[in-house]
């Protein structure tokens, strides 16, 4: 946390601080979150997070979509980009902001607001598993395909090249951030580990929650929508790798 510390300094001037954090299922981001909220206290300055899911489409609105690419809410075109953008404008501008509160629990697990709550801070983190992911060229769909071996089976390049052009949607978002900080597990896949781990510790605890083989089916889709080995080398002011400990490295 030494080198957060240090660059959160050297970035807070005064004016307001916005933070984007990217991160895979599971990886840990709101642990981070938590960790920056008692540093920055200690500091004396005003630290809130949100998340990119506050802004998920209203559960009419997500109806409207295509049903054949969006199996699951989560990918690029699930949310309101659009408040988001100006959300993070006003943040940006030393204002109050006004933030969706989305319930997961409602409509069987889809999903729908539920009203939303007033945030005024210094720093601000706004976090996600795609946050900071750029959009790609389809040649690098094409390299990718070629040195995963992926089959039809597992592989759908035409749900890939559609997601892609939704991400360009939300690059503006990102180019308001003052820092970009990624969570990096290494290697990729200990996310589906690690949400394997989370859903049984629900199953025993509340006696609902996913198969083993619906997971397994939830992480590969939004791998297929944006396939860490593609998007996840992102260019940051801050790397963090995670590995099967869940310790922490900063690269």
């Amino acid at each position: 946390m030494e080198q957060l510390q240090v660059l959160i300094q050297e970035k807070y001037k005064g004016s307001p601080l916005l933070i984007g954090l990217q991160g895979m299922q599971g990886v840990g981001k709101t642990t981070l979150g938590i960790q920056m909220k008692q540093l920055l206290s200690q500091l004396n300055i005003q630290f809130d997070s949100i998340s990119i899911d506050d802004f998920y489409l209203s559960y009419i609105d997500r109806e409207k979509l295509d049903k054949r690419k969006y199996k699951y809410r989560g990918p690029p075109g699930t949310h309101d980009y659009q408040m988001i953008i100006k959300t993070l404008s006003q943040f940006k501008e030393g204002k109050s902001i006004e933030v969706p509160i989305f319930d997961k629990s409602l409509h069987n697990g889809q999903g729908d607001r539920v009203g939303q709550k007033t945030i005024k801070c210094q720093v601000l983190l706004f976090e996600g598993w795609f946050v900071g992911y750029k959009s790609k060229c389809l040649y690098e769909f094409k390299q990718k395909e070629k040195q995963l071996q992926l089959d039809g089976k597992d592989y759908d390049q035409d749900l890939e090249i559609f997601i892609n052009e939704q991400l360009k949607l939300y690059e503006p978002i990102w180019e308001q951030f003052d820092i970009l900080i990624q969570l990096k597990p290494n290697p990729f896949e200990l996310s589906l580990k690690w949400r394997l781990e989370a859903e049984k510790e629900m199953r025993i605890k509340t006696g609902n929650g996913m198969s083993d083989e619906q997971i397994v089916d939830f992480v590969k889709y939004f791998w297929n929508c944006l396939h860490p080995l593609i998007y996840n080398n992102l260019i940051c002011d801050l790397v963090i790798e995670v590995n099967k400990q869940r310790q922490y490295k900063v690269l």
